[in-house]
């Protein structure tokens, strides 16, 4: 093994395993890759994958386009282009790019929910969400999303429904239990709500 590609191997191992020196792996890795280039693709897959966990979206486009080059439609290049178009206000591009994906998992399901929900699409969402819940039935998240579309929308007793659903998978979650209280209030069951409440 080279220098150069112990050097990637390095900083990409540091990237998937540690939490502590992660900015400056990824930063390591980047600065690397630019200066050397590389013609492997999951080097560049680990820089895009960082970015985005770091919320520096245009980065994360760039470097998947990157690891497009390499190895085009790969599902994981794939997710990364969707999540950074999304939040860069490419909004239908990101979702189209899920909604390409043939082999959806059940998160890949899921986030496609949120996307549809976050640009007024809520049956979709909904429908989506309940396909995520097929996939994996206790991907608890998924009844909490509905639930607060839901709320949004005035169904209460849905709401109440999706909320109770999500706290009985993950009962730990704030936003289970506020679910619950609200959807119980807006139904005039205060009663019932003071035992949700913190």
């Amino acid at each position: 093994m080279t220098e150069s590609e112990q050097t990637i191997y390095k900083a990409i191992g540091i990237l998937r395993y540690s939490r502590g020196s992660y900015a400056a792996a990824a930063n390591s890795l980047e600065r690397h890759l630019l200066e050397n280039g590389h013609a492997a693709f999951e080097p560049w897959l680990e820089l895009a994958w960082s970015h985005l966990k770091r919320r520096n979206y245009a980065n994360a486009l760039k470097y998947a386009r990157e690891a497009a080059e390499r190895v085009p439609d790969h599902p994981k290049v794939m997710r990364i282009e969707a999540a950074a178009r999304y939040a860069l206000g490419e909004k239908p591009n990101g979702i189209a790019i899920l909604e390409g994906q043939i082999d959806r998992g059940a998160e890949q399901t899921f986030r496609l929910a949120v996307m549809k929900s976050g640009t007024g699409e809520d049956e979709q969402a909904i429908a989506l969400a309940r396909t995520a819940l097929e996939q994996r039935d206790n991907l608890w998240i998924a009844w909490r999303l509905i639930g607060e579309i839901e709320l949004r929308r005035e169904r209460y007793d849905a709401a109440a429904t999706a909320f109770f659903k999500a706290l009985a998978i993950e009962p730990d979650d704030d936003r289970n239990r506020n679910g619950v209280v609200a959807s119980l209030d807006a139904l005039g069951r205060v009663m019932e709500a003071e035992d949700y409440r913190d």
